[in-house]
């Protein structure tokens, strides 16, 4: 996985994804990252096109809790999203936003995340060989998350 910091050469190269560009990407896909703390603890998230996403917490393969809300595109040049959760995902982890006493953990209420940027690198040599993948997003530089998308997932869920 790529270890990207606000100097490194290879962020500083990515081009942001505009806001059509990041719903042509994210709407109607689900989307997964791994935990920070805890590589065994993913997230998987689905974008529906009815504005709502599904996150669906997982450790080592089975769903643990699930967590809603609403979404929305914003920005222009340079797409963001604005999530809102209704149902928030709790967390043990004191250093994880999830974390009822985390700072962060109100703000869940409606915040902003982005802009993203395709890993285009990572594209030629690691999606030709994993079905249904279309895209490997990286939302920085403050989230700095790695995310899977999968095309045509999300409305199964």
């Amino acid at each position: 996985m790529p270890n990207f910091t606000n100097n490194d050469e290879n962020f500083l190269s990515l081009k942001p994804l505009s806001r059509l560009e990041l719903e042509n990407v994210i709407l109607n896909s689900k989307c997964k990252y791994c935990s920070a703390s805890d590589y065994n603890r993913v997230y998987n998230i689905s974008y529906l096109s009815n504005g709502f996403f599904i996150n669906q917490k997982t450790e080592n393969d089975h769903i643990v809790q699930k967590g809603y809300g609403t979404f929305k595109f914003e920005g222009n040049d340079i797409g963001f999203m604005n999530i809102q959760y209704l149902e928030k995902l709790n967390s043990e982890n004191i250093k994880s936003p999830f974390n009822m006493n985390h700072p962060f953990y109100s703000q869940l209420d409606d915040y902003q995340i982005g802009p993203f940027y395709i890993v285009d690198s990572y594209n030629e040599n690691f999606l030709e060989s994993r079905r249904n993948i279309t895209q490997l997003l990286y939302s920085g530089p403050n989230n700095r998350r790695l995310l899977t998308v999968y095309k045509d997932e999300a409305e199964k869920w």
